[in-house]
């Protein structure tokens, strides 16, 4: 006969058959009413494989056996101050740690946090059936290991604790809502680690504190799983979360009662987050994906915000979108109150110093343009005080049909596109007359999208492109309208102008600076001409599409519906006036390339178009050339670039500098040139090199030079010039030598300068031979224009009849020397130095007068020991000077 357990166990004796039954549920029922005893704790044990309680007025103590239950928690708790301590399982066999289940509980009272998990302990909490929970205090203080796992929708208004805030206990929570879980607050403390799932919505209703904190600095402290979404309400901040990826909408006042707050990924349809607003919170967050931008709205009413935090900075704008990089941001002032867009200054995020490598700006329909989340009205400015360049690329994303205006802003990045157009139909405009695209490639159309510059109404404001390749990329494959481009083979150099071609208010159109770069392009509304600042001559080129090649050199206004290429660009050649003979200037001359050749004498007077200073592109005068004055009132002639040209022979030439603008002197060779300065004053008796190449940065207008290169007789030498004033400053009738202010010693020189640009007649100076090799004294004299000289006084004068140059390089010996070569005086080591095949009678000088010393006779080579000093040789009627 078969007997069933359950009969079996009836027949037994009633203590027996209660060790029998498995235990059941904790009945919160059953519990004391009262705390008389100060019974406030529940210790909770998983001993062998079944957990026991025990009600007891200490929490420290695991209790060792108590009433056992099958680990759920039911029923309806008295009303008085409770706390479950569940201590570690004594259960050396347990792999998992052991699992508490509160099912259908009734709490309306508690004594500190409902739950308390010491550290060491290890479990599963889990809330499941419909459970009231309105207690005073937490719900959970975890310092052990605990999974809170919630099985079916829980709302509470306290919140979770996890982790000792003193720091010092690694606790771990992991918090898994399988159903939605609304409460109070979680806060993880120091040394803590989280890990947060599911459906989770934390509103704090204590003014000014937080749904969601961390005191956990460590990067991984708090963890989300992939079912994760998180939303936060509070009265101030919800969160202080730093590293994690929460977006905060912070309103200045708390929306009223019962409105709906959705936060929606922009584009998509389903929201991301939405709160149901109570009156009295003010700011609300969610976990964000990163890098997703998202809109928000109120009952339907659109969002915006007018300051972005992020880390400890904040940025003011107008906010349309919100979005985080990974990082914890929160948008201050939001409001359903569309503002009124401003132009974006990109001075503070992209100027000087920015680590940024692009800007994207972003346009459509709805939401009109935005970069970086801001909205502004279609307006790119700069408020630099001292420069409006941006050096980083820009790239336009459009929906549809879009205007971008340039206000006083330049894109120019070193490399790279200035600024591409990567959709959509956009028309690129300037507002100042400072903007401007340069790069590698000023202007890129992706495919599919269409650019258009059209022409303003007023020249000043067309727009300039420059690039060191061609100005608009030939590999966008999109549509460029309105520009006209320009490219030579290579890079021109410095400044190609446009000069307009027809009648225009300002006769001066835009200036392009081509250093390095070979393309430029321009909505210019005019035909024009493209002239290079240095030399004033026009450029020529043809249209790419051309099979002809027929060169222009006026060009057509750019056309409005597309774009026109040239290339090929070149210097058109200039047509010299050439003056061989005496001529006077005229209104023909001005603004024209004047050749003064070595027999020609141009002489200026005042015209109609330029009274007092006439002016010419280039002058060219021949050694020998003059420009004179007229006595009309003309005080002088301005030449934008002026070159004075030598013979060059191989020899020395003296000359002066008729400006500070002089630049450099060349040959036409090619081979070195040389120059000279000297003789300043009577403490510096020496020759001095100066740096042919840069003239203008060691010596000034007025200053002599010797000038000299190596070469043919053929070639000619080319002292040149900027922008240079002749002026009629030099006097025209003959006259002594300016004296010094004081007395020159006897054997002391003075290279001087002569600043006229016509002949000057003088008397009693040392003028350069014919052969570069010596100044010979003159009773008088007709220098050539600019022709430098040297003084001396009578003395000196009765002395030497000359001042020798040796060569290209300028030696210590300065003085006459026979033809034949047969006596030479010459310094080195600090001695003088003599040498004859024959000589007779050879005194040595002091220059103020005094005999150094005497030979009778000498042949072949001797030297002299002397002090420092300037001394004359005398031998027969050859007369040396040197310097010691």
């Amino acid at each position: 006969m078969l007997i069933s357990v359950a009969t079996l166990i009836a027949t037994l004796p009633t203590a027996v058959r209660a060790q029998a039954e498995p235990p059941g549920a904790l009945d919160l029922a059953t519990l004391p009413g009262d705390t008389q005893k100060y019974d406030w704790y529940i210790n909770l044990a998983y001993l062998n494989g079944t957990w026991v309680y025990k009600v007891e007025t200490s929490y420290t103590q695991a209790p060792t056996t108590g009433t056992p239950f099958n680990g759920t928690i039911t029923g309806t708790m008295p009303e008085v101050g409770r706390q479950f301590v569940i201590h570690p399982s004594a259960d050396p066999d347990s792999d998992n740690p052991p699992t508490l289940t509160l099912k259908d509980a009734v709490i309306t009272s508690n004594s500190n946090q409902l739950f308390y998990i010491p550290a060491g302990t290890e479990l599963t909490l889990r809330i499941e059936g419909e459970n009231r929970i309105e207690i005073t205090s937490g719900l959970i203080y975890n310092l052990g290991t605990l999974t809170l796992t919630v099985a079916d929708a829980l709302e509470i208004s306290q919140g979770i604790a996890n982790g000792s805030p003193m720091g010092g206990i690694t606790s771990t929570l992991t918090v898994d809502a399988q159903a939605p879980l609304s409460i109070g607050s979680i806060r993880n403390n120091e040394s803590a680690r989280m890990h947060l799932d599911g459906e989770i919505h934390v509103i704090s209703k204590t003014e000014y504190a937080s749904a969601l904190i961390n005191s956990n600095t460590s990067p991984d402290a708090i963890t989300f799983g992939e079912n994760a979404r998180i939303r936060l309400q509070a009265n101030g901040l919800c969160t202080d979360v730093r590293g994690y990826p929460f977006i905060e909408l912070d309103f200045d006042t708390a929306p009223t009662d019962a409105r709906t707050l959705s936060v929606t990924p922009a584009g998509d349809t389903q929201p991301a987050a939405t709160f149901a607003t109570d009156g009295t919170c003010t700011n609300y967050a969610f976990l964000a994906a990163a890098d997703t931008r998202y809109t928000a709205s109120l009952d339907g009413e659109r969002l915006y915000a007018g300051r972005r935090h992020s880390g400890f900075s904040y940025e003011d704008g107008d906010y349309p979108f919100f979005q985080t990089d990974g990082a914890y941001c929160r948008y201050q002032g939001a409001t359903t109150t569309r503002p009124t867009p401003r132009p974006l200054n990109l001075s503070k995020d992209y100027g000087s110093g920015s680590t940024r490598t692009g800007i994207d700006l972003f346009f459509n329909p709805a939401d009109g343009w935005y970069c970086d989340g801001k909205m502004f009205d279609g307006t790119v400015t700069t408020t630099s005080s001292y420069s409006s360049t941006i050096t980083i690329p820009a790239t336009i994303h459009a929906e549809g049909e879009a205007t971008l205006t340039l206000d006083d802003v330049s894109f120019q990045p070193p490399t790279g596109t200035a600024l591409t157009v990567a959709s959509g139909t956009v028309t690129l405009q300037k507002k100042t007359l400072y903007a401007l695209l340069s790069g590698t490639h000023a202007l890129r159309v992706e495919t599919g999208a269409t650019c258009l510059i059209p022409p303003p109404a007023d020249p000043d404001y067309a727009l300039a492109l420059t690039a060191t390749e061609q100005a608009i990329h030939p590999e966008g494959g999109g549509t460029v309208k309105g520009l006209v481009q320009f490219t030579w083979p290579e890079s021109p150099s410095g400044y190609i102008y446009l000069e307009p071609a027809e009648p225009s208010e300002n006769p001066h159109g835009l200036t392009f600076d081509l250093t390095s770069k070979k393309s430029i392009a321009t909505n210019y509304p005019l035909s024009f001409c493209l002239k290079s600042q240095s030399t004033s001559l026009k450029q020529e080129g043809y249209r790419s599409d051309d099979p002809e090649q027929t060169y222009l050199s006026t060009f057509p206004a750019a056309h409005p519906e597309g774009l026109t290429s040239y290339t090929g660009l070149r210097e058109v050649p200039p047509t010299w006036i050439v003056i061989d003979k005496e001529t006077a200037f005229d209104a023909s001359m001005l603004d024209q390339w004047l050749r003064v050749t070595e027999k020609g004498v141009l002489t200026v007077g005042k015209t109609e178009e330029n009274g007092v200073f006439p002016q010419v592109n280039d002058l060219e005068l021949l050694d020998g050339g003059q420009i004179r004055f007229a006595d009309d009132g003309v005080l002088g002639l301005v030449a934008a670039r002026f070159t004075h040209l030598f013979p060059n022979r191989n020899q020395w030439r003296a000359t002066t500098l008729a400006s500070d603008a002089a630049d450099k002197l060349t040959g036409d060779a090619g081979t070195p040139c040389y120059v000279r300065t000297g003789y300043p004053d009577a403490t510096d008796q020496t020759w001095q090199s100066a740096d042919p190449d840069n003239l203008y940065m060691q010596l000034a207008a007025g200053d002599p030079v010797l000038i000299a290169g190596e070469g043919p007789e053929t070639d000619t030498l080319r002292l040149n010039y900027g922008n240079t004033y002749l002026f009629k400053d030099s006097p025209d009738s003959p006259v002594e030598p300016t004296s010094p202010a004081e007395p020159l010693n006897t054997g002391v020189f003075l290279f001087k300068g002569n600043q006229a640009s016509y002949n000057v007649e003088m008397r009693n100076i040392y003028v350069l031979s014919d052969d570069g090799s010596r100044f010979e004294l003159k009773d008088r004299v007709t220098l050539r224009p600019f022709e430098s000289y040297v003084v001396a006084n009578a003395a000196t004068q009765a002395l030497l009849k000359s001042l020798r140059l040796d060569g290209i390089v300028t030696g210590t010996e300065l003085a006459e020397i026979p033809a034949d070569n047969s006596f030479r005086a010459w310094t080195a080591d600090g001695r003088l130095h003599l040498s004859a095949d024959h000589a007779e009678k050879v005194a040595v000088y002091h220059v103020s007068g005094t005999l150094k010393c005497y030979l009778s006779l000498l042949r072949g080579e001797t030297t002299i020991a002397l002090p420092s000093g300037i001394y004359l040789v005398r031998q027969g009627g050859t007369a040396i000077k040197v310097v010691l």
